[in-house]
């Protein structure tokens, strides 16, 4: 990790510039690009650490993304591991199945650290993972409506189950391993045979959160949504018993001699019920908030649950004492699972961090935090090695080795928009919040050094954006407070004040640092100086985001579905491009004007040809929203951040 340490002060930096002096500019942009030079090396593992390497980014093997090359381009690196819904041990004990928003981890057990192998392939979350009965194969559930079987050995797929009309939330094998059951926000539960990929039954139910089958594969239990906690007999699909609470039943266990169940509720207790009857036998009150998940002990013993208030707690089944607090993962903790011999516990957050603990003593002998990185934006710096990411803090990393350089820690709201300098050296960071006026404010900071340079508090609400001018002399910020700001940055007088009819969504400086164009209700370019409006577009009733094109001549504006091309001297639209199936979260241009990208709430990234409207290409990696999307200066990679936990870099892969 290398950071830039030849810079004085902020303002002697601008005074130079301002003088015509530029020598500091230079040499520091020359440090930069002999660094990136320098660091660009080859790398094609998966990080223990949340960092999957299939590529390492470069600036000279690599050509420009365009439409010759785009059917090329591919995922060069990861950031962040996602979140975790659900941890299971094999039934050797040697390895972890660990499913989530990326796919399906596969840990060494006794060994965290070692680089993990990834079961891809859903198109969206993995909800619940089972192992088959000899550990040969993988069962998983997933919100893209399927049931998988992998191979574990080879990670090929084998089998994809498809007849859930909505998102899959459950599966478990049988016994004896001739059949999966899986449930489904259909209200359906499905026994599938496994050496054909049949349904052999459908069972109607409320949307099952959890399956588990008696150990003589006879029955099944489930919770669901709001009958809570319900038996079925396997064999004809008839329910035995159903009972209902007034708080909801998050996930079921079977003891190992058949006779009880185990029930997590989100009120922070687990009960033991009989399972012949669905009589409560026993109240655990287990957590101070909702219980994700309850398992017994091999030997029956013991229960264990994991909660959302960060612990893992161990039982005395018969007399409900409690024996064991387990801590250390100090966070929402989604999953616990018993190794095959009981010595130990495994255990998820939901942020993606692992714990083993050895269940004699409480201790904790393993522990792995991968960490799940959700980011609201991104922007590339200048010189194409640093990106910058923001959402509770901003952040600033490494391309070429995917570290994290610096946390800029201040803001108390929200980050919703980040802006480097034209010269690569600092940060402006926007922040806010619509219900708490606490931190409605631009900040600047030293991206390397994470000092705060200034803080800019005029705006009354929450700061939705922030912009350099192209000499970086300015600052621009828009405000849900109907106001544009402007400060001189060498000095940090506020110059200007825009006062408009509605919220700013969106700042842009024109090439020439002479206008501004506003995201808003109403489209607005305005020259900045004198304070006169040149155009506004009608009102939309809707915020809409806009952002200029490099050269200036374009603008591209952010609808519902679509993204219109707009002339930026008269405002009069051109095109309109349409491809995606619900909400734009993100879009920019290519640096050279060419191509747009666009990020969607159906959980797909586009690539865009400007002239004709085409959408080549369309990414379906992701597994939730895609908020934020940016092209590195030199447009031959694009990051991408998403609600899946992760943020991904993409480009031509090296021969």
């Amino acid at each position: 990790m290398c950071k830039l340490s030849l810079h004085n002060a902020l303002e002697w930096s601008f005074a130079m510039r301002s003088n015509g002096l530029s020598i500091f500019i230079a040499l520091n942009t020359l440090l930069i690009f002999l660094l990136s030079a320098a660091m660009m090396s080859n790398a094609t593992s998966v990080s223990a650490q949340g960092v999957r390497q299939v590529a390492t980014p470069t600036f000279s093997a690599r050509p420009p993304i365009s439409a010759a090359n785009v059917q090329r381009v591919t995922e060069l690196r990861r950031l962040g591991f996602g979140f975790i819904n659900e941890v299971r041990y094999s039934l050797d004990g040697k390895s972890l199945a660990v499913a989530g928003s990326a796919g399906i981890w596969l840990y060494n057990a006794q060994d965290l650290s070692a680089a993990p192998r990834l079961l891809t392939g859903h198109a969206d979350t993995v909800s619940a993972v089972a192992w088959s009965p000899d550990g040969r194969s993988i069962a998983s559930s997933s919100f893209d409506s399927t049931v998988r079987v992998w191979d574990v050995a080879s990670g090929r797929l084998l089998q994809t189950l498809r007849e859930h009309e909505n998102k899959a939330t459950a599966v478990a094998w049988s016994p004896d391993g001739r059949y999966l059951a899986s449930g489904a926000y259909d209200g359906t539960v499905k026994i599938w045979d496994v050496a054909n990929g049949r349904s052999v039954r459908t069972i109607g139910s409320d949307i099952p959160f959890s399956l588990v089958w008696s150990p003589d594969g006879r029955y099944l239990a489930s919770t669901a949504f709001s009958t809570d906690v319900q038996v079925l007999e396997a064999a004809t699909g008839r329910f035995l018993w159903t009972q209902e609470y007034a708080d909801t039943s998050l996930s079921v266990s079977w003891s190992p001699d058949g006779r009880s169940l185990a029930v997590s509720s989100e009120n922070g207790t687990v009960r033991v019920l009989d399972a012949t009857t669905g009589r409560v036998m026993r109240t655990l009150a287990a957590h101070s908030s909702s219980v994700f998940s309850v398992t017994w002990s091999p030997d029956g013993r013991y229960l264990a649950s994991s909660s959302d208030d960060g612990t893992v707690r161990i039982w005395e089944a018969t007399t409900g004492r409690s024996v064991r607090t387990l801590r250390g993962l100090g966070k929402s903790v989604s999953s616990a699972a018993w190794s095959p011999d009981g010595r130990y516990i495994a255990a998820g957050a939901v942020s993606f961090a692992l714990q083993i603990w050895e269940t004699a003593t409480g201790q904790s002998v393993q522990s792995l935090n991968a960490t799940a990185i959700i980011e609201k934006v991104v922007a590339w710096s200048p010189s194409g090695r640093y990106f910058a990411t923001g959402k509770t803090n901003a952040r600033v990393w490494d391309v070429a080795t995917g570290q994290l350089v610096q946390v800029l820690a201040g803001h108390i709201s929200e980050v919703k928009a980040v802006a480097w300098s034209p010269d690569g050296r600092y940060l402006a960071t926007a922040s806010g919040s619509e219900f708490d006026a606490q931190d409605n404010t631009v900040r600047v900071w030293d991206a390397f050094t994470g000092q705060l340079i200034r803080t800019l508090r005029e705006h009354q609400d929450l700061v939705s954006s922030v912009a350099w001018s192209p000499d970086g002399r300015y600052l621009a910020s828009g405000s849900y407070d109907n106001t544009v700001r402007v400060w001189d940055v060498t000095t940090w007088q506020l110059v200007q004040t825009l006062e408009t009819s509605g919220a700013i969504d969106t700042v842009a400086w024109s090439p020439d640092g002479r206008h501004l164009i506003l995201g808003a209700r109403r489209v607005q370019k305005w020259e900045v100086f004198t304070g006169r409006p040149v155009w506004a577009l009608e009102d939309s009733g809707s915020l809409i985001p806009a952002f200029l094109s490099p050269d200036g001549r374009y603008i591209a504006l952010i609808g519902w579905r679509v993204i219109l091309i707009n002339d930026a001297a008269t405002g009069q639209q051109l095109k309109v491009l349409e491809e995606h199936k619900d909400e734009i979260g993100a879009v920019a241009w290519s640096p050279d004007g060419r191509y747009i990208a666009s990020g969607s709430f159906d959980y797909t990234v586009q690539i865009w040809e400007v002239a004709t409207g085409r959408s080549l290409r369309t990414f379906r990696d992701h597994k939730d929203f895609v908020r934020s999307v940016a092209w590195s200066p030199d447009g031959r990679f694009l990051v991408t951040a998403s609600d899946d936990g992760t943020v991904r870099i993409w480009g031509i892969p090296e021969n």
